[in-house]
């Protein structure tokens, strides 16, 4: 039997009715989202008999097609502290009226929850009411209230829970075509939602903020009424399309019904075009057409080609849908991989940036998709080619325990690519993540190309503590910014979402000095960004132009990440706050639209602040 909590397998004595033996398969998901999964799928741990559990309801993760009225006359009205976009502020009434069952997919980035958000981190005291983590712990009184549980789960397993649920994404739309293009109708829909006011204030993006970067999918996480009885949340729009076939709902046009069920809080209209004909919108039949459609093929957490696969063979559809998996891959939609038998051995490659391939063994220069696909026909191979979420190739192509050592290298050496315990002998330790001191950090940018800031960063470590020195990675390693190339990020640490990501491919990067004596790595662009970066031992320079913005008051704080070769997760970071002047310290001379001067000498931070 699969054991799905800890991903394992079970040998269960058919006669005695009990297991004699426990195998776990390895698993790369993190602990996290190990650890949390029980929490919505254990009906014996989270109800009273075990006959329900949240699984009942959000059938993985998602929907069930109901409506449900909870609301307690019993319970008190209390304050509503969310904030709000359009309309009065109105508290929160026990008794609720039907709510369809939502979705726990995709809530990281949406602030409080349930339609109305009466599920709220702005309930504790000085809370935030845009915290999910806060608001998803609102959920503690489910246990007892809706599944029966004698008492509450602990804090610390609801913890759990919440790091596992925030975790759950939505899919790739399925109407999308795989190039995530629109057709002339979704187009004009969309044209249209960004475009003119269509109800009583604001366009549709008024109320329904589009930035992917942000995890903002339909909604911020604030709060509307706008024809209706009470005051909602602004819901996302991911999954409208699930929601299509409602009978009867749509008196313009009647369809049988197909599943799910309707639009709205309460599941009362059937289509999207119903809704939109209700107060306050003033659109024409041929708008809301429009509308529609493009809020059916809405974008998602995922792009349309990620999990998309093609196996080698010679036709010329085949090609044709190769080009485009590729194409993707380089536009940044998915990580491209590709897995194939060579000379009997199961083998990987991963797609990076220059257009080039790299397998699963350091030794191996990287190949063209031309090359390898004649290698793979030369030894009878089937190579099958996978879009894979952005992130994760370099785990599923070519190291899978993610210990820093290729999965190709180490059946060579005859260790488990299965097991980040089991390393080649003798191998060095996989580079990590080092925090270093900020010797010097500028960034300006100029009224002409107000999205392309200058920047101008120097490291220096030598007399630090050697957990914070600067040592460049050995040659012809998964860490050779030379064979791979190199991520640069630069972020705001924050204080706001501005974040740039660089690609430094490996055709810019040089060696220093002989392959002997290794003194460190040189990068040029070569491009009109003139970007250079030094990387050597003690030291890290980097100089040139990026895509980043300086138009709010202040930044604050502004991180550095730079991460050689195939793990975005090693290499170095630095952060540092504005630099101040006077006797009040202030910073309105160095931090403002328009340029960030960091205060010189800043230590490592303890961590790298997180990416926005």
């Amino acid at each position: 039997m699969l054991t799905r909590f800890d991903n394992g397998i079970a040998v269960v004595d058919t006669a005695s009715r009990r297991e004699i033996a426990h195998y776990r398969l390895h698993n790369p998901e993190p602990e996290p989202v190990q650890a949390g999964r029980r929490f919505l799928y254990d009906a014996r741990l989270t109800s009273s008999n075990g006959e329900a559990a949240c699984g009942s309801c959000h059938v993985f993760g998602d929907l069930d097609g109901l409506a449900w009225d909870l609301g307690n006359p019993d319970a008190p009205v209390i304050p509503n502290p969310n904030p709000v976009h359009f309309g009065d502020p109105q508290p929160f009434h026990p008794l609720k009226g039907p709510m369809t069952t939502q979705s726990l997919r995709g809530m990281a980035g949406a602030g409080p929850m349930h339609w109305r958000g009466d599920r709220t981190g702005g309930a504790l005291p000085d809370g935030d009411p845009l915290a999910e983590h806060d608001a998803f712990a609102q959920f503690l009184v489910a246990f007892e209230g809706l599944l029966g549980r004698e008492a509450p789960l602990d804090l610390a397993d609801m913890q759990r829970f919440a790091d596992f649920v925030l975790e759950i994404t939505y899919p790739p739309n399925p109407l999308r075509p795989l190039d995530g293009s629109l057709n002339a109708e979704q187009q004009a829909g969309r044209d249209l939602f960004f475009g003119r006011v269509t109800d009583e204030a604001f366009n549709c993006a008024g109320c329904h903020t589009l930035a992917p970067r942000r995890g903002h999918f339909g909604t911020d996480g604030q709060s509307a009424v706008q024809g209706g009885p009470q005051l909602f949340k602004i819901p996302h729009l991911r999954n409208l399309y699930q929601k299509v076939g409602m009978f009867e709902g749509d008196p313009a046009a009647p369809a049988p019904q197909i599943r799910g069920f309707g639009f709205s809080h309460d599941g009362s209209a059937g289509s999207v075009a119903a809704f939109l004909r209700r107060r306050p919108f003033t659109l024409s039949e041929n708008e809301r057409s429009a509308i529609e459609q493009y809020l059916l093929a809405f974008d998602t957490n995922l792009a349309p080609a990620v999990g998309q696969q093609v196996t080698l063979s010679s036709d010329a559809a085949t090609a044709q849908r190769l080009d485009l998996l590729r194409a993707r891959a380089i536009a940044g939609d998915c990580d491209l991989v590709a897995h194939g038998v060579v000379d009997g051995t199961l083998r990987g490659w991963l797609l990076v940036p220059g257009e080039l391939f790299v397998s699963d063994r350091a030794s191996e220069a990287p190949v063209s998709e031309a090359a390898l696909r004649s290698q793979a026909q030369d030894t009878s191979g089937a190579l099958t080619y996978t879009c894979v979420p952005p992130g994760s190739g370099v785990r599923i192509a070519l190291d899978r325990d993610r210990d820093g050592f290729l999965s190709g290298d180490e059946l060579v050496e005859g260790t488990d690519p299965a097991s980040p315990a089991s390393r080649p002998s003798g191998s060095p330790l996989p580079l990590q993540r080092v925090s270093v001191r900020t010797e010097a950090l500028v960034m300006r940018t100029r009224r002409k190309q107000p999205s392309l800031a200058t920047v101008r960063f120097s490291a220096r470590t030598r007399g630090e503590p050697e957990a914070h020195r600067i040592v460049p990675p050995p040659g012809a390693t998964a860490f050779d910014p030379t064979r791979y190339g190199a991520t640069l990020r630069v972020y705001n640490a924050g204080f706001t979402a501005d974040s740039a990501v660089v690609s430094l491919p490996a055709r810019h990067w040089r060696a220093i000095g002989t392959a002997r004596r290794r003194k460190g790595f040189r990068f040029r662009s070569g491009d009109d960004t003139a970007l250079r970066v030094l990387l050597a031992r003690d030291r890290l320079e980097i100089r040139g132009r990026i895509p980043y913005t300086l138009d709010e008051p202040a930044q604050g704080r502004i991180a550095v990440r730079l991460a050689p070769g195939l793990f975005p997760e090693g290499g170095w970071c630095a952060s540092a706050r504005a630099r101040g002047r006077g006797p009040q310290r202030s910073t309105a001379a160095s931090d403002r639209p328009g340029r960030f001067i960091a205060a010189a000498a800043t230590p490592p931070p303890a961590s790298c602040p997180p990416l926005p």
